[in-house]
C-alpha cells in the first residue's frame, strides 16, 4: 500500500522512455495530490505499460487511473487491466487511465470496478479525458478494443463529460475510440464527449 501526499504517486512515479510489463500489482494507492496511478503515475516520451495488472483502490485529486494516472507525449497502455476503484476530486479520473495529452495510445485492456470522481468532471470507464496540444498527425489519441464493467459517477450536471469508456475528449477531431464495450445494466449509458467512436452495449 502506497500513501502520501506527492505527485507522481504508484508503484512507479515517472516512466520516460521506457517499458514495464509482465507485472501483477495489488493494493492501495491513497494520495491528495495528482498523477496517481495503481501501477505508474505518469507515462512519458514514448513510455509503455503491457501487461501488466492492478487490483485494489486508486485515490487521489486530478489525473487519477487505475493503471496511470497520465500519459503524456505518446506514451502507451496495452495488454494490461485494472480490478479497481479509482476515486477523484477534480478532473481526469479513468478506470485505466486519468489523462492523455498530446497523442498515446490505450490498446487491449478493461476495467472491472466502480470509478468516482467527487467533485468535479471528466470521468471515464477506462479514460477520464483527452487532450490535444497540437494538431500534427502524430498527436491522435487512440482507445482501442477495450471494456469498462462498473458504475461511472460524477456530480449532477457534468453527464455530458462523464462516459462509460471516456468521459470527455478536448479535440473530438483527434481522439479516436475503437470497438469499445461496457456493461448494458451497470450504468445510465452516458457517452461523454467523444467522437468517431464505436463504443456498443453488451449484457452480462
Amino acid at each position: 500500500n502506497i500513501t502520501d501526499k506527492f505527485k507522481y504517486t504508484g508503484l512507479f512515479g515517472r516512466l520516460s522512455e521506457g517499458k514495464i510489463q509482465n507485472l501483477k500489482v495489488e493494493g492501495k494507492v491513497n494520495t491528495t495530490n495528482n498523477f496517481v496511478g495503481g501501477i505508474c503515475g505518469e507515462i512519458t516520451q514514448n513510455g509503455t505499460i503491457e501487461k501488466c495488472s492492478f487490483s485494489g483502490s486508486v485515490s487521489g485529486n486530478k489525473y487519477i487511473g487505475g493503471i496511470a494516472g497520465k500519459i503524456y507525449v505518446s506514451g502507451t497502455v496495452k495488454n494490461s487491466n485494472a480490478l479497481a476503484d479509482v476515486n477523484g476530486l477534480d478532473y481526469g479520473v479513468g478506470g485505466c487511465v486519468g489523462i492523455v495529452e498530446i497523442g498515446g495510445s490505450i490498446e487491449n485492456v478493461y476495467h472491472i470496478g466502480v470509478v468516482k470522481n467527487n467533485a468535479s468532471s471528466s470521468t471515464g470507464g477506462i479514460l477520464g479525458r483527452s487532450m490535444i496540444s497540437t494538431t500534427q498527425p502524430n498527436d491522435n489519441i487512440i482507445i482501442q478494443n477495450a471494456y469498462h464493467i462498473g458504475e461511472v459517477t460524477a456530480p449532477v450536471g457534468t453527464e455530458n463529460i462523464t462516459g462509460e469508456i471516456v468521459g470527455y475528449a478536448e479535440d473530438k477531431d483527434y481522439t479516436f475510440i475503437l470497438n469499445c464495450y461496457y456493461a448494458k445494466d451497470a450504468n445510465p449509458g452516458f457517452n461523454g464527449s467523444v467522437a468517431k467512436a464505436d463504443i456498443q452495449e453488451i449484457s452480462l
